[in-house]
């Protein structure tokens, strides 16, 4: 007569099987694998528990919604942090180029100003892109 090794499943891995197809992640047949139990198995206990496939999604998507939140948030605060930063990098090159047209006006030949207006427009070109 041959005996039977039966698998002990412990009620933590039951707990987590149950969420788990309950959530929608998994369904019983690949419960049952994961497990080393046959489907059977897990359709019974699943009844007994009174489980009901993918009943808790909207948790899911709940969950999913807020973590897709929290990203744009995350992308939309390093883009205003980009953009401020580029906006004042241009204030500082339209501060220099005033500066180069100032001193060259003072000095009465604007023409002074020429390789100036040339880097800065340059720098400007490179920061508008």
């Amino acid at each position: 007569m041959s005996q039977t090794h039966r698998k002990s499943i412990t009620k933590e891995q039951w707990d987590e099987a149950a969420a788990s197809y309950e959530l929608g992640y998994r369904n019983g047949a690949q419960i049952a694998r994961e497990l080393g139990v046959s489907p059977a198995t897990v359709s019974r206990e699943f009844k007994r528990r009174g489980c009901v496939k993918a009943s808790r999604i909207a948790e899911f998507v709940a969950d999913l919604e807020a973590r897709l939140d929290a990203e744009a948030e995350q992308k939309a605060q390093a883009k205003a942090a980009a953009d401020a930063e580029r906006a004042k990098a241009l204030d500082h090159l339209v501060g220099e180029l005033m500066d180069a047209l100032m001193a060259a006006d003072q000095a009465g030949n604007l023409s002074m100003a020429n390789p100036e207006i040339a880097r800065i427009d340059k720098a400007l070109q490179l920061a508008m892109r």
